[in-house]
């Protein structure tokens, strides 16, 4: 949207109005910075263009994280590259072949990781995924993450125990 709509002026509620400003902005800047970018820099706007080049970003930069036990949102940006890899490339076959099987395991393990990305994101600013805090946040995270401990120590037996019970010392 790079102009406001015919009825701007017509519209009572502020804060429309502000999320329409803001959003045209957005519009205008976007839309200069490609016009820019293909003007000076046509390789790099043939990089924007690419099909599916969002998917292609997001993969690379998952892969990073499965040597931390975090396959799963890499594992998430495979299956449409498997998908579309026709549309991406269509010189080379595609060196991914998702079963349905796979498919399957892959939704079921991922309930959890949505529960667990969703915990992260609430102490963002807090605690990060890694353990870092800020020396000010250092004591409320400490006994934020004891606490936490002392719940999953209580609820969990077994197995299941003592291998929270290590990853957690």
């Amino acid at each position: 949207m790079l102009g406001l709509p015919g009825n701007y002026k017509d519209i009572v509620d502020e804060d429309e109005r502000a999320r329409l400003r803001a959003q045209v902005e957005i519009s205008i800047v976007l839309w200069a910075y490609e016009t820019n970018t293909k003007r000076t820099n046509p390789v790099l706007h043939e990089i924007f263009d690419l099909p599916h080049g969002r998917t292609r970003k997001e993969t690379v930069a998952f892969s990073t994280n499965t040597w931390d036990d975090d396959i799963i949102p890499f594992r998430q940006c495979l299956i449409p590259v498997a998908r579309h890899w026709d549309e991406m490339n269509n010189k080379v076959a595609c060196p991914i072949n998702v079963t349905d099987e796979e498919l399957k395991t892959h939704y079921r393990e991922g309930e959890g990781w949505n529960e667990q990305a969703d915990f992260w994101d609430e102490l963002r600013g807090f605690a990060e995924r890694d353990g870092w805090t800020s020396n000010e946040n250092y004591e409320r995270a400490l006994e934020t993450f004891a606490e936490l401990r002392e719940l999953g120590l209580r609820d969990l037996t077994g197995d299941e125990r003592a291998h929270f019970q290590k990853q957690t010392r």
